[in-house]
């Protein structure tokens, strides 16, 4: 992580990034939580995870920090994925 410093308002990426890490830390307590609040929004969908909620937690935990990674590099986007070029 790198912080933005100088600027009046607060590094938006930075702090989302500096929340990842905590989130990371306790991925187990944000997987029940999160499951928890899903399921009751949404009870019609806890069929469809049968499974092992720990491994769902693990991907979503992958999928929720890969946009955080790639919100810090807008070179390697423009580069490698040309549908982000302006």
């Amino acid at each position: 992580m790198y912080p933005c410093e100088g600027y009046v308002e607060p590094d938006t990426i930075f702090l989302v990034q500096s929340s990842l890490d905590h989130i990371a830390a306790r991925s187990r307590e944000f997987g029940e939580r999160f499951y928890a609040i899903f399921f009751e929004t949404y009870p019609e969908l806890r069929p469809l995870f049968q499974n092992n909620l720990a491994a769902q937690t693990k991907m979503i935990m992958f999928m929720g920090a890969k946009p955080i990674f790639l919100a810090t590099r807008s070179a390697w986007l423009t580069r490698e994925m040309p549908s982000t070029r302006r």
